[in-house]
């Protein structure tokens, strides 16, 4: 058996105290994560600290290398939010040696959005038989009017275009973000409406200005003709 130290731990490295022979093996290790989906916001304890301490953050759209301890326990508890690992590939020269990285973004934006597809239609059934059991079927057969959605679940329904009604869920004061997206395009259609009503009427009455401005300086000039016609002949 090899006497020499596992990758990452040796003179120099202290790995976190406690943690499992993986993660020491891989503290001083990083990966990519990538999510299309959600924002990821967690404290990772016993990874290493970052900037933000053991705060890390993967924001939408934007790869985020971060330690690998925080890595794997986001994949493993925060899968929901559409985070995957991007594959780092190795740019080589003629001679073998490493020059470069470059990240598969594309690849990742796809797996994440299919993952965050299935992990939308779990957890949003897992809500639909929750509100069944505890509040609309009842095994006392007694209903309760259901609480409105967390707004993980809102975010769901939102990107899904899921209606609870379809389940005979009507939560207390709920409003489905499909309608509330169809009654604003209404009003701002109504307004729109309404504001070029006006810029009609207001051009209409412009155009007929400008008509009866045309019209008095064509006909004062005839006007005075036929009065000074009036007065020569009235004069002889």
């Amino acid at each position: 058996m090899s006497n020499a130290p596992a990758p990452g731990v040796g003179p120099g490295v202290i790995p976190s105290p406690g943690l499992p022979m993986t993660a020491a093996m891989h503290y001083t290790s990083t990966m990519v994560l990538y999510t299309a989906l959600d924002r990821v916001e967690t404290v990772v304890d016993g990874a290493p600290p970052g900037p933000n301490g053991r705060l890390f953050i993967i924001p939408v759209n934007k790869p985020t290398k971060v330690p690998w301890e925080a890595g794997r326990f986001i994949l493993d508890h925060l899968g929901y939010t559409g985070v995957v690992r991007v594959k780092e590939e190795e740019t080589v020269d003629e001679d073998g040696n490493v020059i470069g990285l470059s990240y598969d973004v594309e690849s990742a934006r796809e797996e994440s959005l299919t993952k965050g597809k299935e992990h939308d239609e779990m957890r949003f059934r897992r809500f639909v038989a929750d509100m069944m059991a505890d509040y609309v079927s009842r095994k006392d057969g007694k209903s309760l009017a259901p609480p409105p959605p967390p707004e993980s679940i809102l975010r769901i329904i939102d990107r899904r275009g899921y209606k609870l009604q379809d389940y005979g869920i009507k939560p207390i004061g709920f409003e489905d973000p499909a309608d509330l997206k169809q009654k604003a395009i209404e009003d701002e259609n109504r307004t729109l409406k309404s504001q070029m009503a006006d810029l009609n009427s207001k051009f209409e009455l412009l155009l007929r200005q400008q008509a009866d401005r045309d019209g008095t300086g064509a006909d004062k000039p005839a006007e005075e003709s036929g009065k000074k016609k009036g007065k020569a002949k009235t004069g002889g």
